[in-house]
């Protein structure tokens, strides 16, 4: 079952439906820890990856008729790049 999921997440994250619902929650309200300072730069993004973040986030994609379960997608990347769209945007909106 574990296979098939991870199937579904690479090979279809482009049937992307509607969503409207957007919450954004930040992990800390200074900042990320040591880059307090830094919280307010812009973001930098284009196409695929965003990087330079300074003030972590989670987006809640909350479905229409929500039932009590949650899928947590974290994107991946590294140090330079978050991998934003295709890996966790995409795969939010469809999972929702």
């Amino acid at each position: 079952m574990r296979n098939i999921l991870i199937c579904i997440i690479l090979f279809v994250p482009y049937l992307v439906f509607a969503q409207e619902n957007l919450e954004r929650i930040y992990l800390w309200d200074s900042g990320a820890p040591g880059f307090e300072s830094r919280k307010d730069d812009p973001e930098q993004a284009q196409d695929w990856w965003v990087r330079n973040i300074h003030n972590p986030s989670i987006t809640l994609f909350t479905p229409e008729k929500p039932n009590g379960s949650f899928i947590l997608v974290c994107p991946g990347g590294g140090f330079r790049n978050l991998g934003y769209n295709g890996e966790g945007v995409a795969p939010a909106k469809f999972l929702n």
